[in-house]
C-alpha cells in the first residue's frame, strides 16, 4: 500500500463533524457539488488533446499505414497502358429530318466519354475480344477523359499483357462506335413506326373525307336533276360543280381533304428519308487513332500508396487515440475521487496476484494486508466513537472487489481486538457464502424471518491464525425481490440482533450500479464504504456520488483498489519468509531475488 501522502488529509477529514457516524447527518460539505457535472472534463477530451496525448500512437499507426500502403503498390505486378484517340466531329452529324442539331461542345464530350464506359458498351466490347472477358472486369482497367478543346476523347486500356492492353482499347473504341450507329439506327426505326401510325390515321381521315365530298356531291346531283329535268351530261356536270361552290360544307371537306393530303404526303417524305438515314447511319468519329502495344509498364504510384496508406493510419490513430482517452478519463491520481466523491482516502490497496477468485484473504505480512491495516487504522476515529457500527461496503461496478475488501477489512479490525462480523448481502453473487461453505441452519434471510437465531446462522472462516478470523453471516435463501427485502422491517430487526452481538457489523452488498439492492441496504446503516480501482471513470464516480447523495447515511471515505505496487520491502519474521525459524547467518545466505520474491508476498 502506499504511504499517507497518496490520500487527502485522512486524518483531519475523519475528524470533521460531518463526518460523523448516525442517522440523520447531512452527508459531507465540499465546495464542488456532490455528483456535479459542471467540470467539461467530464465530458472526455476533445479530438485534438486526445491526439496529442498519444501522439506516439497516431505517429506509429500513420507511419505504418504508410510503410504497408508503399508495400502493397509495390508488390502489384507491372501492368501495361495502351491509349486510343477518337476524335469527333464538331458538331453532330445531321438530325433525322435533314435539320443541324446544335449542343453544347463541353456537355457533348461528355456524354460520349460517360457512354465509353458505360455497361453496353464494355459487354459489347468483351465479345469482340478473344477469349473470356466480362463487362465488369473490363471496367476495372478502362478509362476515358476528354479535351474539349480539342473534340479528342482518349481512352486507356490497362493489362498485364501489353498486347492484350492494346487490343482491349481498340475493341473498346470499335464497341463504341458500333453502339452510336446501332443507337441511331434504333432512334430512326422508332421514328418510322411512329409515322406509319401516324399515317395510317391520316389515310383513314383522308378516306372518311373523300367519302362526306362524294355524298355531298350525289345530292347536289339529285337536286340539278330534279330542277333542270334531263339535259346532257357536260351541263349537267357544270350545274353541279357550280351548286357544290355554293355550298359550305363541301368547301370544308375540300380543304380538309386537301391538308391531309399534303400531311400524309410529308409523312412519307419524312417515312423515306428515316428509312435512307438508318442504312447510311454513322458514328460522329471521324479519325481513330487506334492503339497499339506498350514497350514499358507503367510504374507503380508508390508514393501514392505510401500517402493513402499513411492518411488511412492517420485517421486510425486518430480514432484510438480518442477511444483510449475516453477510456482514460478517469480518476486522478490523488485527490481526484476525493474531488468527485467528497470524502476522504481510507487507503489504497495494491494489486495482489495471489489472490483467487471474487473473495479471497490475502497473505500476512504483505503488502495488500498492510495496506487493510492503514484502512482500518484511518477508521479508528469512527471504531472509537460510542454507539450503532453497521457500515455498508460497495463499489460503482461489479469486480472492482468489494468482497475480498470486505473480508479483508473485517480480519484486519479483528486483529485490532474489535468483535468483527461480516453479513453477506450480495444475494446474486453469494462470494462469502461460497467461501465459507454456507451454514446448515439458513443465512441472512432466516434471520429476518425469525426462524432461526443469529448464532446458529453464524460461520468462522477456517484457516485464520490467532484467532483473527471473523463471523460471517450466509444469505440464506434467496427471496422475491432483494430490493424489497433490504428495504424491510424484518432486514432492520435482523441488522439489530446481528448489532447486540459483536462491535462492528461490514456488510458486503451488491454494486451500487448494477443494482438497487445497495441503496435500500444503505438507508439501514450508520455508514458507507466506497471501494474504486484506478481506472474507474469519472462519470461511474459521479454517478455514484449522485445516488449517494439522495441516501441519509454519511461516507466514511473510500478504498481505492488494486492500485500499483511499489517496489521495496516490508520487515517480515524469518518464519515467514521462509516457512521456517533460521539464524541470521542463514538468512544472510538467502539469494536476494528470494528475499524480494518473500517480501512481496509472491
Amino acid at each position: 500500500m502506499r504511504d499517507g501522502s497518496r490520500c487527502e488529509d485522512r486524518s483531519r477529514s475523519l475528524h470533521a463533524p460531518e463526518h460523523a457516524v448516525g442517522h440523520g447527518r447531512p452527508l459531507v460539505t465540499a465546495s464542488r457539488p456532490l455528483g456535479g457535472t459542471s467540470d467539461r472534463s467530464a465530458w472526455g477530451p476533445g479530438l485534438l488533446e486526445s491526439i496529442w496525448r498519444f501522439l506516439w500512437l497516431v505517429v506509429a499507426l500513420a507511419v505504418v499505414g504508410a510503410v504497408l500502403g508503399y508495400w502493397a503498390v509495390g508488390r502489384q505486378p507491372d501492368r501495361y497502358r495502351a491509349t486510343s484517340r477518337l476524335h469527333l466531329a464538331a458538331q453532330p452529324r445531321s438530325g433525322l429530318f435533314g435539320e443541324s442539331t446544335k449542343t453544347d461542345p463541353e456537355r457533348r464530350l461528355l456524354d460520349q466519354t460517360e457512354r465509353i464506359t458505360s455497361k453496353p458498351v464494355l459487354e459489347r466490347a468483351a465479345e469482340i475480344l478473344p477469349g473470356r472477358a466480362s463487362g465488369s472486369a473490363l471496367a476495372d482497367s478502362v478509362s476515358a477523359n476528354v479535351a474539349t478543346d480539342l473534340d479528342v476523347i482518349t481512352v486507356h486500356a490497362s493489362d498485364r499483357s501489353p498486347t492484350r492492353a492494346a487490343a482491349i482499347a481498340n475493341a473498346v473504341v470499335e464497341a463504341y462506335e458500333e453502339h452510336t450507329v446501332f443507337a441511331r439506327v434504333a432512334t430512326a426505326q422508332t421514328a418510322i413506326e411512329k409515322l406509319n401510325e401516324y399515317r395510317g390515321s391520316l389515310e383513314a381521315k383522308l378516306a372518311e373525307t373523300d367519302a362526306q365530298m362524294e355524298e355531298r356531291r350525289r345530292v347536289a346531283e339529285a337536286a340539278v336533276v330534279a330542277e333542270q329535268g334531263a339535259i346532257e351530261s357536260g351541263s349537267r356536270l357544270r350545274a353541279v360543280d357550280q351548286r357544290l361552290r355554293l355550298d359550305r360544307r363541301y368547301r370544308d371537306l375540300e380543304v380538309t381533304r386537301n391538308a391531309t393530303f399534303t400531311q400524309l404526303t410529308a409523312m412519307q417524305n419524312r417515312a423515306d428519308q428515316l428509312a435512307v438515314d438508318a442504312a447510311a447511319a454513322a458514328s460522329d468519329v471521324e479519325l481513330v487513332e487506334t492503339a497499339s502495344a506498350p514497350k514499358t509498364p507503367v510504374g507503380a504510384d508508390a508514393e501514392r500508396g505510401a500517402l493513402v496508406g499513411g492518411a488511412l493510419g492517420l485517421l486510425a490513430g486518430a480514432a484510438v487515440a480518442w477511444t483510449r482517452a475516453e477510456r482514460r478519463q478517469r480518476m486522478a491520481p490523488a485527490g481526484g475521487a476525493d474531488a468527485i466523491l467528497a470524502v476522504p482516502c481510507l487507503g489504497e490497496v495494491p494489486e495482489d496476484r495471489s489472490l483467487r477468485g471474487s473473495a479471497d484473504r490475502v497473505k500476512p505480512w504483505s503488502p495488500a494486508a498492510e495496506a487493510f491495516n492503514f484502512v482500518v487504522a484511518a477508521l479508528t476515529p469512527a471504531l472509537a466513537k460510542p454507539g450503532r457500527k453497521t457500515w455498508l461496503v460497495t463499489s460503482p461496478r461489479a469486480g472492482d472487489g468489494k468482497t475480498t475488501t470486505t473480508l479483508n477489512l473485517a480480519i484486519a479490525a479483528q486483529k485490532r481486538g474489535h468483535r468483527v462480523m461480516v453479513i453477506d448481502a450480495d444475494l446474486r453473487s453469494r462470494g462469502l457464502t461460497l467461501l465459507s461453505g454456507g451454514a446448515d441452519h439458513g443465512g441472512l434471510t432466516e434471520v429476518a424471518a425469525g426462524h432461526v437465531p443469529v448464532a446458529r446462522c453464524t460461520v468462522k472462516l477456517d484457516g485464520s491464525r490467532n484467532g483473527s478470523s471473523p463471523l460471517v453471516v450466509p444469505t440464506g435463501a434467496l427471496p422475491d425481490d432483494p430490493a424489497v427485502f433490504f428495504g424491510s422491517d424484518g432486514f432492520g430487526r435482523a441488522l439489530a440482533r446481528i448489532e447486540d452481538e459483536v462491535d462492528v457489523v461490514l456488510i458486503d452488498a451488491p454494486s451500487l450500479l448494477v443494482v438497487a439492492d445497495a441503496r435500500a441496504i444503505a438507508e439501514q446503516v450508520t455508514g458507507t464504504i466506497v471501494v474504486t480501482t484506478p481506472d474507474m471513470p469519472t462519470e461511474a464516480l459521479e454517478t455514484t456520488a449522485q445516488v449517494l447523495r439522495w441516501t441519509s447515511t454519511p461516507v466514511l471515505g473510500y478504498v481505492r483498489n488494486r492500485g500499483p505496487r511499489r517496489r521495496g520491502s516490508i520487515p517480515t519474521p524469518p518464519e515467514v519468509r521462509t516457512g521456517r525459524r533460521g539464524s541470521r547467518r542463514s538468512q544472510r545466505r538467502l539469494p536476494r531475488a528470494r528475499r524480494a520474491r518473500a517480501a512481496w508476498g509472491s
